[in-house]
């Protein structure tokens, strides 16, 4: 591999880190070049080692438990929000989750694989980013010939969002599509089951949920399909 391919590789890491560059990073006359001294200058930062690390270590555990990114969800509440607040947040969003989809543990549900709290470019507080993974589309979830109530409310509102109607089958690429995930997690936040029981415990956080749209953006991973083969809704 030539200087200007250690150069092409270091320049495609997603964070710009030594840490993930460091097979490349290590050539000897690559590093003696002008452009080599500039990128160990650009990138010698401790902090943006750490950070290649932490990538380096959340892809491993993504890949390890067989997970399926969908998209990370920004919630910025409309309010100033502390940390304690955001967390309370963040055990909403769980237990919503948690308890619509896999309300018995047994259905494999996954929390986020990752939480950023992050601060305000404008004004006090801070914000979240969450990332999703797929949920299961194995019969313990999603294909369950009965569905169970909480996960059955979820699908139909997705159905009527993107088909129209609730009562039809389901293009079985639209189950496998990031929308339609995020559509159900958004309707569990949203639409927690059995608010009343829950609202002074798991739910606590749900006071601090934004109502618009525009308090909750999802930043989706590309869209893809599976066939044209159908699911019952």
């Amino acid at each position: 591999m030539n200087n200007k391919d250690f150069e092409d590789e270091i320049n495609r890491q997603m964070t710009g880190s030594l840490h993930d560059a460091k097979g490349y990073a290590s050539h000897p006359s690559y590093l003696s070049s002008v452009k080599g001294r500039s990128v160990v200058e650009r990138f010698k930062n401790p902090m943006q080692n750490q950070q290649g690390m932490i990538r380096s270590r959340l892809i491993h555990m993504i890949e390890e438990r067989g997970l399926k990114p969908i998209g990370m969800l920004t919630l910025s509440p409309y309010r100033s929000l502390d940390q304690d607040q955001l967390d309370q947040i963040m055990k909403h969003i769980h237990e919503s989750c948690r308890r619509r989809f896999d309300p018995r543990g047994r259905a494999g549900y996954a929390e986020p694989i990752l939480a950023i709290r992050e601060k305000n470019v404008e004004g006090k507080g801070m914000h979240l980013h969450l990332l999703f993974a797929q949920l299961h589309t194995n019969p313990k979830m999603l294909t369950k010939n009965v569905l169970t109530y909480g996960v059955q409310e979820a699908f139909q509102s997705a159905c009527k969002r993107f088909l129209g109607s609730v009562d039809v089958y389901v293009p079985r690429h639209l189950l496998y599509e990031p929308k339609f995930h995020a559509h159900l997690y958004e309707y569990a936040i949203r639409n927690p089951i059995n608010f009343d029981k829950f609202k002074n415990d798991a739910y606590t956080g749900c006071r601090y949920i934004p109502n618009s749209h525009q308090g909750m953006k999802w930043s989706l991973v590309k869209d893809y399909s599976l066939g044209d083969s159908k699911v019952n809704c």
